[in-house]
């Protein structure tokens, strides 16, 4: 067998072996993609909880946004009574 046989032979196993791998790689990306379900976007379920939306937390101090309804948060002997949408900030003491 000649050096251009040798070749031509390992060019064709290395294209077949190739074939085969991407195919592979392709049947699975595609099998992956039809079995996710569609995320459905659903309404609020508990729309008389309150929310409270902590935004950040650094060097002790809280930031954060209240949701629909009134809240009252508590630290320590702190209160603080909040109205809904409204944006608040305190220092956390010890």
């Amino acid at each position: 067998m000649t050096r251009k046989e040798y070749l031509n032979y390992l060019l064709i196993l290395v294209s077949i072996t190739l074939s085969f791998f991407f195919g592979y790689f392709v049947f699975r990306f595609e099998q992956a993609k039809n079995c996710q379900k569609p995320t459905k976007v659903i309404p609020e379920i508990n729309p008389k909880v309150c929310t409270v939306d902590i935004e950040s937390v650094s060097g002790g101090f809280l930031t954060g946004k209240i949701g629909e309804k009134q809240v009252r948060l508590r630290f320590g002997k702190e209160v603080l009574l909040l109205k809904n949408h409204e944006e608040f900030g305190f220092e956390l003491k010890e």
